[in-house]
């Protein structure tokens, strides 16, 4: 059977959860040896085309494990916790030896940034808030902090900072506010129906993962980095800043505010478990967002 295949049979039994960790840690350790420094070296000049064959090959290394993310994503109980996060605690520990360098070192991250994308659109379909949780906030190595550590949302974006505006360089994209979002928005559509289940409300589950990846980075700037409530925008920023009906922005607070301390992203442990860290948090990145000087 394929990894995918494995992985679906394997789910669904407490008792094959080592057997699970086991596949998981294989496909990770062939990640890692298809994404080598010397496979993508981290010296040499910038070139669009020299961006866009990389962004193709880290997507051909990714695509399985990016389907069984998802998969655990969805279908994950609690005891799958380490599984889940495995991938992206091995690729930030090698990722984040490099402290700095550039766009290529900053597109080392782009195979875990496509991983959490996975997980976390999958996550957001079956309402599994407690594994986005888990994945977001779990302790990776600080680059350039020998024996530090931090929640993984706020390294991976850290660490993805070098590149956003790269993403205008490929065809289609060059006028975007939000390349890498819309770019990813499109990847992931059509393996995400097959994994999943054809006719989801795919663009609903993408933008509210967006904003909740957004929100909980600005959360964790805030109160663990000493920072201003910052969180990359998605594709959904400019809805909201166009004042589209039902923003994907505007809905979250909404129902936040509706719920209160029951909501279940609150409940799952997102925002520090605090209803109230969530209207901070939210409050003031609404208005950052509603500030844009998008035309």
């Amino acid at each position: 059977m394929s990894l995918v295949e494995d992985t679906k049979a394997l789910l669904g039994d407490p008792a094959n959860r080592i057997r699970l960790h086991d596949l998981v840690v294989g496909a990770v350790t062939d990640l890692l040896a298809a994404t080598t420094e010397q496979l993508f070296p981290v010296s040499g000049k910038w070139s669009a085309d020299e961006f866009k064959e990389r962004l193709t090959r880290y997507e051909g290394a990714t695509a399985d494990l990016r389907a069984v993310m998802a998969l655990l994503a969805y279908w994950g109980e609690p005891h799958h916790g380490q599984t889940l996060t495995l991938p992206v605690r091995r690729l930030a520990a090698r990722t984040g030896e490099k402290s700095s360098g550039g766009i290529w070192v900053g597109l080392g991250w782009y195979p875990a940034l496509l991983l959490v994308y996975a997980a976390g659109i999958a996550g957001v379909a079956a309402g599994k808030y407690g594994n986005l949780s888990t994945l977001l906030g779990t302790a990776v190595p600080l680059p350039a902090r020998p024996g530090a550590r931090g929640a993984f949302v706020l390294t991976l974006i850290s660490g993805l900072s070098d590149n956003g505006d790269a993403f205008k360089s490929l065809p289609d994209y060059e006028r975007r506010y939000t390349p890498r979002s819309d770019y990813l928005f499109k990847l992931m559509r059509a393996e995400f129906e097959g994994v999943l289940m054809a006719g989801m409300d795919y663009e609903a589950c993408f933008d509210r993962w967006e904003v909740m990846l957004a929100l909980e980075h600005a959360y964790r700037n805030s109160v663990e980095a000493g920072r201003q409530p910052w969180g990359p925008p998605g594709s959904f920023a400019w809805k909201q800043f166009h004042r589209e009906k039902d923003a994907p922005l505007a809905q979250v607070i909404s129902e936040a505010e509706a719920q209160g301390g029951s909501w279940q992203p609150i409940e799952a442990g997102f925002f520090g478990g605090s209803i109230e860290r969530f209207r901070e948090t939210a409050s003031a990145y609404q208005r950052w967002v509603n500030g844009l000087g998008w035309h």
